[in-house]
């Protein structure tokens, strides 16, 4: 997450304590960002707050563990952090 406050474009850490008329920028699914919104404010564009790289790298699931459960059931977003984009099979 990253925060512009006034002039300034933060990387925010876990520690980082919001403030009035900050704004933030926020990566999650649709349900999420929309649930999101309604707690924090409404969206706003701004395309410097969302100039940052993205990486997303592809993987094979092989371990046994994970084979046969579902996304849901993995959540992958809690436990990782990072969101699943695609699915091939």
């Amino acid at each position: 997450m990253r925060i512009r406050r006034g002039h300034e474009i933060i990387e925010a850490t876990d520690e980082e304590i919001l403030e009035k008329d900050d704004h933030i920028s926020l990566i999650g699914s649709l349900a999420n960002l929309n649930e999101a919104g309604e707690t924090l404010g409404p969206e706003i564009l701004d395309p410097e707050l969302l100039n940052y790289n993205v990486m997303t790298k592809e993987v094979i699931v092989i371990d046994r563990d994970i084979v046969g459960r579902s996304l849901g059931d993995l959540n992958i977003p809690g436990n990782y952090g990072c969101f699943v984009r695609g699915l091939t099979r």
